[in-house]
């Protein structure tokens, strides 16, 4: 008895809903994997090994296969033959860049922000910067205060991102060690000059006065990376 109508329209739907679970498996390792790598537990040159990430994800080498593909086209993740897929690892040129970027990007959610806080946003902000100021005394470590000029800043760009964006911003971040960070704040000076531009900025914010804002959020990563350069010779 030959197939019927039906029976093709069946065999397409199981067709097609084997390939959107496909899809959604290496989507759902793509995150996960972003993720380790976000939070230090892959880092840079680490060996990312297919099967041992298809038993993590408990699915089979395929998605996994296909995201570390996505990863590499991100610069996540390089692939060389023979050696197989490993962290991306950026020389200081390549960091050098990413840091650039990452602030255009950063300017960007500045501005996108002024017009779109609530108080309540405003009140959180001041108090990231109050936690600055208690950070400039120099018993605490320039990665403690670079850590929350980090948190400051996702605060103000979460305002108005969209997924996209955040995608974006999350992948240049990610790409980059963040060596560059602290070296910025490892004097007195240095944190209490960035402690005044981030709560001129957040001021700026709450004016609705987005040049300034968007000034400020650029000079904030340039100081830090002059800073940076000074120590590194």
């Amino acid at each position: 008895m030959g197939e019927t109508k039906e029976d093709a329209l069946s065999a397409e739907a199981a067709s097609t809903k084997g390939a959107e679970r496909r899809r959604v498996s290496s989507e759902t390792v793509v995150e996960e994997l972003v993720e380790l790598i976000r939070t230090r537990v892959f880092r840079p040159g680490d060996r990312l090994r297919e099967q041992e990430l298809a038993e993590r994800f408990g699915v089979s080498r395929g998605p996994v296969r296909e995201a570390l593909r996505i990863l590499e086209a991100k610069a996540l993740v390089r692939i060389e033959p023979m050696r197989g897929a490993s962290v991306a690892s950026l020389t200081d040129e390549e960091a050098l860049e990413t840091v650039e970027i990452s602030s255009v990007l950063f300017g960007l959610g500045v501005r996108k922000a002024v017009g779109k806080t609530t108080p309540d946003m405003i009140a959180k902000f001041r108090e990231r910067v109050a936690r600055l100021h208690e950070l400039c005394d120099m018993e605490f470590s320039a990665r403690s205060f670079y850590k929350e000029t980090v948190r400051l800043g996702v605060d103000i760009f979460n305002v108005s991102a969209s997924a996209r964006f955040e995608s974006l911003v999350a992948d240049i971040r990610l790409g980059a060690p963040d060596i560059f960070g602290p070296l910025g704040f490892t004097t007195l000076e240095l944190r209490e000059t960035a402690t005044r531009k981030w709560s001129g900025m957040v001021d700026a914010i709450e004016a609705g006065d987005d040049e300034e804002a968007v000034s400020l959020a650029h000079q904030v990563y340039q100081d830090s990376l002059k800073a940076a350069f000074k120590v590194l010779g």
